[in-house]
This record gives C-alpha cells, sequence and structure tokens, in this order.
C-alpha cells in the first residue's frame, strides 16, 4: 500500500511540473547562479537546439541550447551550483564576473555579471552595437583585438613599425556609411604614428553579416580616401570557418574599412517606388549619396524575371557626382497599357564601370485621364523657385532650385520624360 501510495505521488507530482512548465521557466529555481532569457536572430525567435555559448575573458565555459517548453519559444537557461568546479571562473559564488555570448554564425552584443544567489535574465540578440578598443601597436607579432564569442574581431600586425597608441571600433550587425553592398561589420581604426605605416591587416566577419546576394568567396577590403573607397592588396581569405576572415597586406593609411565582394556601391538609394498616373507609371528614386555615381539606367518587364527592355536611350546621369549628399528622380513611363502589370528595375553605375541592380518593383497601368499636374516639394535648404509643373510625355522637366544658405544633406528632384 504504502508503495501505490508512493507512486501516485510521484506520479502527481511529474504531472504538477509538467502543468506548471511554463510559470517555472517564468520564475526559475534560485540556484546560486541562474542564467536564462530568450534568443532573437534577426528579428525571430530561435529554433530548439541553437547553441548558446557562455564565455569569460574569450573562455567558453558553459554551453546549453535553446529548448521550447509549453508556449514559450527561444528559450535558454542555465543553472551553475555554487559548488561547481567544472566552471573555472563561475563556480564558487565568484561575484562580478562578466559574462558574454557565442552563437555560431552570429554575433552577440549582450553581457551579464554573475552575482551570487540571484536569478538573471539577459535577452539575446543580434542588434547593432559598437565595440571601441584602445591599445599599443608595435614589433612584428600579431595584435588581436577580440570579439565577444572568443575569436578576434581584428589582428593587426605592424611588421616592425611602433603604430603607437591604436584606437579601433567594430560596428558589428550594421550598414556601414557609404557602403551599401558591404558586410555588416564597419572598422575605424586610427593610429598615433599613422604615417609611412605597412601594416597587415586581418578582418573577420560573420556569415549573417554578409548582405543578400553576395558571397565570402570574393571578398576584400576597402579603404575610404575620402572621396572614394579604395582597393586593398589581397593576401588571403577564409570562408571554411565562421567568423570568415580577409587578409590584406600594404596597409600604409588608415580611417574606415569595409568588406565587399565588389567595390562598395557609389549610390545610397533611399526610396525606388512606382506609383500608376494618368496613362503613365511615374518612377520614382532617391539617393541619400551619390559618390562616385555616374548616372543609371531603368528597366522594364512584363514579367518578373524578365527578359527587360531599358527605357532610357541614354544614360541618366548623375545630379551630383562625388557628392555626400543626394538627388531625388522620376521617370514617366507611357508606353503602358491599362490594366496591365510592370516591373521595374533600377541599375546605378559608378565612374569604375561597376554596376549594382535595384528591384525589382512592380505596378499596375490605370486607365488614361486628359491632363495630370504634379505639384513638387523642395526638401529642406532649398527653395523651389517653381512650385509646381504640367507634365507633358516627350518633355523633359527640371526642377530648378537655388541655395538657401549653407546646405550637407540637401536634395534636387530630377523629373524624366520622354
Amino acid at each position: 500500500m504504502n508503495k501505490r501510495l508512493g507512486l501516485w505521488i510521484g506520479l502527481l507530482g511529474l504531472l504538477a511540473m509538467l502543468a506548471l512548465g511554463e510559470q517555472a521557466l517564468a520564475e526559475p529555481p534560485g540556484l546560486p547562479h541562474w542564467l536564462w532569457g530568450t534568443v532573437t536572430l534577426d528579428g525571430l525567435l530561435v529554433d530548439d537546439g541553437t547553441p548558446v555559448q557562455m564565455l569569460t575573458q574569450g573562455v567558453n565555459v558553459i554551453t546549453t541550447t535553446v529548448l521550447t517548453a509549453g508556449s514559450d519559444a527561444g528559450l535558454y537557461s542555465v543553472g551553475v551550483p555554487a559548488d561547481d568546479l567544472d566552471h573555472p571562473g563561475v563556480q564558487g559564488g565568484v561575484n562580478g564576473t562578466l559574462i558574454e555570448f557565442g552563437i555560431p554564425g552570429y554575433e552577440i552584443g549582450q553581457t551579464v555579471t554573475w552575482t551570487q544567489g540571484q536569478v538573471l535574465r539577459r535577452d539575446l540578440h543580434n542588434g547593432p552595437f559598437t565595440y571601441t578598443f584602445v591599445d599599443t601597436i608595435n614589433g612584428e607579432s600579431d595584435f588581436a583585438f577580440p570579439a565577444h564569442d572568443g575569436n578576434p574581431g581584428l589582428i593587426i600586425n605592424a611588421n616592425g613599425v611602433d603604430l603607437g597608441a591604436t584606437s579601433l571600433q567594430i560596428y558589428a550587425n550594421q550598414t556601414c556609411a557609404n557602403a551599401v553592398n558591404a558586410v555588416h561589420r564597419c572598422f575605424q581604426i586610427n593610429p598615433t604614428n599613422a604615417a609611412g605605416r605597412d601594416a597587415t591587416v586581418t578582418f573577420y566577419f560573420y556569415s549573417s553579416q554578409i548582405p543578400a546576394g553576395h558571397s565570402c568567396e570574393a571578398m576584400n577590403a576597402y579603404r575610404w580616401n575620402g572621396s572614394n573607397w579604395q582597393g586593398l592588396t589581397l593576401e588571403s581569405r577564409d570562408c571554411a570557418h565562421d567568423p570568415h576572415s580577409v587578409r590584406v597586406g600594404g596597409v600604409t593609411d588608415f580611417s574606415q574599412f569595409v568588406l565587399a565582394d565588389t567595390r562598395p556601391a557609389a549610390v545610397t538609394l533611399l526610396t525606388f517606388l512606382g506609383l500608376p498616373q494618368e496613362a503613365a507609371i511615374s518612377i520614382t528614386w532617391e539617393t541619400a549619396s551619390e559618390l562616385e555615381n555616374l548616372g543609371f539606367n531603368l528597366y522594364r518587364s512584363e514579367a518578373p524575371f524578365g527578359p527587360w527592355v531599358r527605357l532610357n536611350p541614354q544614360l541618366i546621369p548623375a545630379r551630383y557626382p562625388g557628392a555626400t549628399f543626394g538627388a531625388s528622380y522620376e521617370w514617366l513611363d507611357t508606353d503602358v497599357i491599362p490594366a496591365n502589370i510592370y516591373y521595374y528595375r533600377l541599375e546605378d553605375i559608378d565612374i569604375h564601370g561597376t554596376s549594382t541592380f535595384h528591384g525589382p518593383i512592380s505596378v499596375t497601368a490605370t486607365d488614361p485621364a486628359a491632363v495630370t499636374l504634379l505639384t513638387f516639394g523642395a526638401a529642406s535648404g532649398l527653395t523651389p523657385l517653381v512650385p509646381g509643373l504640367l507634365l507633358l510625355p516627350g518633355v523633359l522637366l527640371l526642377l530648378f532650385a537655388r541655395w538657401s544658405g549653407n546646405c550637407l544633406n540637401c536634395h534636387r528632384k530630377v523629373t524624366i520624360a520622354h
């Protein structure tokens, strides 16, 4: 009788634990060190089995996996007893130990500090963050700046020359300025002794930081020289391991560096839109800057994957070639049939002949009407001379503007018809 009673009590206890599983995760048991939270990558909670590494001073001390419990998704949790001697640096109730995190293929910026006898929550994600380092670099040895997960973030070899106190910023998981097609991991290197150097630099990046449509196999490093991107001398690249790396030599000047499989795009495109008009389709695009920009080609198709027909007989020239501010453009496509769907792609071409495609976008043509009146507005810093223009097919119309003081981020609208 006692054995049967004990068995029933055990079963009831197990059922109660299962029923309260979600609550238990919301309030984990108070072990001396207990850490838990959610893992979100690229905006989505991760699947079961995703490994989560916890590191101290670059050494992996604990690895756990994401496990779903109840209705909760993307949860990880780990407990470390105070007398656990298998985890150096976190055993024995050591307060103040900084814990960093690693997830294969991703860069995680969150950290947490162990607190004795506390239940700690730290939600993890691959959002943007910045490393800042300052160290003295000289001699002929590799000097490594570490990432959170124990991998190097960047390695510099001064090749026997004294760089002095060198500051480094690594901008992780973010788009690099003036380089829309570059890896989402940007570098700013500023040595005290910058003139006459000849350094070797190895840049590291994660597979998740490569933009869609690009690959590691053709990556090189580029340096911003104040007006354009300068390709560096590639010595090697490693795409077999994650993080990947690109090693370049003969680095004589320092500033902003990016990684890309082609020379970084000259144009930072803000918008590329299509709008049905009366008996036409208006295609507009706007740039944030036009560094090294030569001009544009606009293509149309009646299917999302082509074939494509170029609409402009000649290259649409950039309004402000080499400018750090942008411009707005509009092309009026009058050769359309009402109710048909049309697809458009925009190609920007830089002064080196490198082209970058944007789109496609799709627009459905509408029924014609007599006349269309377009009213234009000027961006901040511009005063329009003509507030509105009557847009007629076959005419090139420009909205001119005059400066109203110093303007750093001004846009001028160009309306192109044929």
